[in-house]
């Protein structure tokens, strides 16, 4: 799952084809160094920017993507399958964590 300037080489994370690998644990967004990114997605309109991941499950399970204690930063989560250029948005959430505009996306089904 893949839970998005000319001339540079972007930096790890800040587009699809460099997402960074993770695994279950807490892990802290920088946000996109070169302005590359995520365009809309799952959203349809607004996000431009994005900090990628990819984690690739060992079992049949359920995962949970939180935004929510970062302090009130407005962020969007999307969880994807597939491959870079042919992604689907399974789970997407703009600003869903009580009074703020954090995001969360829980129960995602993943195998």
């Amino acid at each position: 799952m893949v839970a998005a300037a000319p001339f540079l080489v972007n930096a790890q994370g800040d587009d699809c084809s460099t997402a960074v690998p993770v695994t279950p644990g807490t892990y802290t967004a920088d946000g996109p160094s070169t302005g590359a990114g995520a365009t809309n997605l799952c959203f349809g309109t607004g996000g431009t920017n994005a900090d990628w991941y990819v984690y690739t499950a060992t079992v049949d399970g359920f995962i949970e993507v939180s935004s929510c204690s970062s302090g009130g930063i407005d962020t969007r989560l999307s969880v994807h399958t597939g491959t870079c250029g042919a992604l689907t948005c399974l789970v997407s959430d703009d600003d869903g964590c009580n009074a703020t505009f954090s995001s969360v996306v829980a129960n995602v089904p993943i195998t």
